[in-house]
Formats: structure tokens, C-alpha cells, sequence
């Protein structure tokens, strides 16, 4: 059996519009990015470099609606549009962050992000890219580190969920919580197409202060 298997784990450090990247111990090149972790909030650089093996931003795998001052559930398109634009950290900023990491296409001197909301369409569509790409990854291992309700989404999309989006103007019959600083991990068999979901929010630090809890859909999983 051919089969991926991909670890996925949500980041509590970022706000709305955070960022994710991608690392594989394939040797596989891994596309794209947004931001990492908490690199396109300005968070203070980490001090130590990467493992050395590819982990690149992926301009894809940011949270819902990208960079944008306001609420979307309390404020009309037309007030969140009147904000003024955020183009998030540019490739030099998130490259000192995070020595070691490289920047994948769509990241410049003008940042990773064209400033404003994105539609539910456009965050839906971005999702659907992402699991398509997830599926032409080489056998192997690879890591996804991103925001609760894109994982929410990305296994509603590759579990062929109906209504996958859950949002002010959808409603989702399935909602998938993500604790922070936890793993998720699936597995992808390339011969047969089928996806095996091995385990969900399995925490990877001790000290529960740290893993952050996460709401949605009318369902809310408290600090642990």
C-alpha cells in the first residue's frame, strides 16, 4: 500500500489570519504559504533553527478570511472593506523569525496577504486546493501546522462532508474542534483513495495552560 500519512496541528499563537507552513521528511518539495505560526502577527523570533529537513510557508494554509481589522459577524461587507488593508509580514520578516524556513511562491517585500476578507467561496475554494495538493504528496511523512477552523474545513473537504463550511452565512451538520499544541493525523492510501483518520487532538505539550481550547458550530472544547 502506498500512503501518506499527515499530521496536522492547530496554532494557538496567531488571530484571525494566521499563518501555517508545511514540512515533510520526504525530500518532497512542499508549496506555498502564508505566514508561519505566529510570524505574521509580528510575534517576537525563536532562537534556535528548524530540523533540517524542508519546511516551507505555504500561502495557503492560513485561517478564515485572511488579515482583516473588525468583525465579520457584528460589522457589514461594506464596514470591514472601509478598514484600512493589512498585507501581513513580508518573506525577509518571517525568514528572521524563523531561521531556516523558506518562503514558498506569493510571499514578497509586500507580504504574503492582498489585504481585506476573503469570501466564504474564496476561503472554500483555497480548502479544496489545499486537499487536492495533499493527495499528490510522495509516500511519506508530512506536517501541517495551521488554525482550528481551516482543519475543521480541510476534514470536512476530505472527508467529503456535506456543507463543509461553517460560517455566518452557512451551517455545517459536522464540526471538527482543534485544541492548541495538539496532532491530528490521517493517513492517505494512494492506491485505493481512501482516507484513514488515526487519531485527533493528541496533545504534544504537558503544561495545560498552554493548550488553548477552540469553539465552533455551537460547541466549545475548553482549555485541557
Amino acid at each position: 500500500m502506498k500512503s501518506l500519512s499527515v499530521t496536522t496541528s492547530s496554532d494557538s499563537t496567531g488571530p484571525s489570519g494566521g499563518g501555517g507552513y508545511a514540512t515533510s521528511d520526504t525530500g518532497g518539495d512542499l508549496t506555498g504559504g502564508n505566514g508561519t505560526g505566529a510570524s505574521d502577527t509580528g510575534a517576537s523570533s525563536t532562537s534556535s533553527k528548524l530540523p533540517a529537513i524542508p519546511c516551507e510557508v505555504r500561502r495557503d494554509l492560513f485561517e478564515y478570511g485572511g488579515i482583516f481589522e473588525g468583525d465579520p459577524r457584528k460589522m457589514l461587507d461594506s464596514e470591514l472593506a472601509a478598514k484600512p488593508p493589512n498585507f501581513g509580514l513580508t518573506d525577509k520578516q518571517i525568514e528572521r523569525n524563523m531561521p531556516g524556513i523558506v518562503c514558498g511562491p506569493g510571499i514578497s517585500a509586500n507580504g504574503w496577504w492582498r489585504g481585506g476578507k476573503e469570501t466564504d467561496l474564496e476561503y472554500l475554494l483555497r480548502v479544496q486546493g489545499v486537499a487536492k495538493w495533499l493527495w499528490t504528496l510522495n509516500e511519506g511523512n508530512a506536517l501541517i501546522i495551521t488554525h482550528g477552523k481551516f482543519l475543521d474545513t480541510l476534514l470536512k473537504v476530505l472527508l467529503e462532508v456535506p456543507d463543509p463550511l461553517e460560517s455566518t452565512s452557512c451551517r455545517s451538520n459536522t464540526v471538527f474542534l482543534h485544541g492548541g499544541c495538539a496532532f491530528s493525523c490521517l493517513e492517505f492510501d494512494q492506491e485505493t483513495k481512501k482516507i484513514g483518520v488515526m487519531y485527533l487532538n493528541q496533545p504534544i505539550i504537558a503544561e495545560s495552560k498552554l493548550r488553548t481550547g477552540h469553539k465552533i458550530g455551537g460547541f466549545s472544547l475548553k482549555q485541557w
